[in-house]
């Protein structure tokens, strides 16, 4: 397959592309589209009733969870329980002062919440409810000694749907606690009419022919534009399901989709009745208007390709064969294609880079041939400045010859300064030596540096150095130490009269040590530090003074990499700070 590409032309593997990912797609789509996006549609319509129906059923269960909370506030409420108690000696008035009591309490519940048509509160022995009736040893109505039974085995309990003058309600308990006891003293009872509830529903409509029923075990208690015929074999269905359930159902030669949510704290359930042909209705144009866009699609995408291998393809074939005339060396050949798309673009470019490349080969046999003779010129001038410089062995052996006069005539100070100095050219003239060299070797050589400065001073410059025995063989650079020492020597001798010191000292951390060189200058103002440590980030020459730290900063950045270099920190009266962050023991080749 890949060989069967690799000798194809760029139109063919356009068609083949084409095919591959424009027509058999599209083909695809519209034989597969037909018969699942109408379900990913249905899916949809189906979601979105399920979003109106939770909405419905929140607003129910906001409902049941308020009169909730009222039952619950009430039945632990320490006044009901005062009321519920049975003392013989309370008098006419007493009895008369409680009622009004409960049935004020109670107006104001009701106010509040419209939805609630009565409050009662009883026991055995006493009975109160929100419109001020008061009685004693009275007896209970069925759907209170059906509450009365249920709290003695549940902390709430509801009734059946019945008939309250008129209207339906349903009526929800829940029993009294007298808090210091944890005994059960009586009942509090919410009586709710129907009709506020089932109002929540009236106003919904799922799709244009679906409808919304609110029932229980035992009937439809509310219901919008539904068939009543449909009861029975529905009821069956809605009984059987749980909460979220889709059910599939046909009544009557009609075939029907359930949404079922149950409400809260009532035995209750809300579906919504949608009829299938309804749906499929709703998806059927739109189907139909997809496979009528994609048939359209292919009669494009076919236009489209005759019209690009005309206006695409064809010029890059052309194209191709004036690069061909190119790469047998003919720099005359153009490509002329008086178009202003891209293609035209890289025809008027082919043609200035053909003359370019012409113009630059001579101009590079020319620059090669001035190249070849500057460097003639400048190995010839390297090769006469070495022959007029004075060899370094030359000049070592006429300081040891200095070291031995003064030695011989007793002038022992010359001979220090001598020997010193002979050393320090020893040691940055022995090419044969690495470029890393052991700690202890640097110190040893800014001794000798310090010797000479001594003497040049004439003892106003005093050198100390500490440098612990673990730290002493980790190898940095050559001649790392003396640029530091030199430039932090020369600026505290330039600002401070009084006698100027630097201290070296080496601190050995886990995986890195820190060599710090400090003096007793009068510091570096504020601005110029905060120039220098950023030229050292940057990499910049900030002056010929900084010159020296910047090349071994940037040393040791190349040997070692990131973290390691210089930090510098100075304050102003205190002196100056520079300190060499280096690994422990990493030998780096030459």
């Amino acid at each position: 397959m890949k060989k069967l590409l690799n000798n194809t032309t760029l139109f063919q593997r356009f068609i083949i592309t084409l095919l591959l990912f424009g027509f058999l797609p599209l083909i695809s789509i519209g034989i597969i589209g037909y018969s699942h996006v109408s379900e990913v549609l249905l899916d949809m319509v189906i979601r979105s009733n399920q979003q109106t129906l939770s909405q419905i059923k929140s607003q129910g269960d906001n409902m049941m969870e308020d009169a909730d909370e009222i039952l619950t506030q009430l039945s632990i409420h320490s006044e009901m329980q005062e009321l519920l108690k049975d003392d013989p000696y309370k008098n006419e008035y007493d009895m008369y002062s409680e009622a009004k009591f409960f049935s004020e309490y109670a107006q104001n519940v009701l106010f509040s919440h419209n939805y609630i048509s009565k409050l009662t509160l009883y026991n055995n022995h006493k009975y109160f409810d929100s419109i001020g009736r008061l009685a004693r040893n009275r007896d209970l109505t069925a759907i209170e000694r059906s509450l009365q039974e249920q709290l003695q085995q549940q902390y709430i309990a509801y009734s059946p749907v019945y008939d309250c003058g008129g209207r339906r309600c349903v009526s929800i308990g829940r029993s009294v606690i007298d808090v210091k006891t944890g005994n059960k003293v009586g009942i509090i009872l919410l009586e709710i009419e129907l009709e506020e509830i089932t109002n929540v529903i009236e106003n919904i409509d799922l799709m244009k022919y679906g409808s919304v029923i609110l029932s229980n075990s035992d009937e439809i208690l509310s219901y919008t534009s539904y068939n009543a015929e449909l009861d029975e074999e529905l009821l069956e269905k809605v009984n059987d399901s749980q909460e979220n359930d889709l059910i599939d159902i046909s009544l009557n030669g009609h075939r029907y989709l359930l949404l079922v949510k149950e409400v809260s704290l009532l035995d209750w359930k809300m579906t919504g009745i949608i009829p299938y042909e309804e749906m499929q209705s709703e998806t059927r144009e739109l189907v139909q208007l997809l496979l009528g866009v994609m048939v359209f699609m292919v009669v494009i995408l076919f236009i489209i390709t005759f019209f690009i291998r005309w206006d695409l393809f064809n010029p890059i074939l052309r194209l191709k064969n004036a690069m061909q005339q190119v790469e047998k060396g003919d720099f005359e050949t153009r490509f002329i294609l008086n178009k202003k798309h891209e293609i035209g673009d890289l025809s008027r470019h082919f043609n200035r880079m053909v003359h370019q490349i012409d113009q630059l080969i001579k101009q590079v046999y020319e620059a090669e041939l001035a190249k070849t003779r500057m460097q003639l010129l400048a190995k010839e001038e390297q090769l006469q400045s070495l022959q007029e410089k004075i060899t370094p062995h030359f000049l070592s052996n006429t300081l040891n010859a200095i070291s031995w006069t003064a030695q011989k005539k007793g002038v022992r100070e010359i001979q220090y300064v001598v020997d010193a100095l002979s050393n320090m050219l020893r040691y940055s003239l022995d090419v044969n030596d690495e470029k890393m060299v052991p700690l202890y070797e640097e110190y040893e050589y800014i001794e000798l540096y310090a010797t000479i400065i001594e003497f040049r001073l004439e003892g106003n410059f005093r050198f100390y150095t500490h440098l612990p025995l673990k730290a002493k063989n980790t190898y940095i650079p050559r001649l790392t130490l003396q640029p530091i020492v030199e430039n932090v020597m020369k600026h505290a001798n330039e600002e401070n009269e009084d006698k100027v010191e630097v201290t070296i000292s080496t601190v050995q951390y886990t995986d890195y040590i820190e060599i710090e060189i400090q003096d007793n200058g009068s510091g570096i103002p504020e601005e110029e530090l905060e120039l220098v440590r950023k030229n050292l980030v940057q990499q910049k020459k900030f002056n010929n003074k900084g010159i020296g730290l910047m090349n071994v900063h940037q040393r040791l950045k190349l040997i070692f990499g990131e973290p390691y270099g210089l930090a510098i920190d100075s304050r102003q009266g205190e002196g100056t700070s520079v300190k060499i962050i280096v690994p422990i023991n990493l030998r780096v080749n030459d």
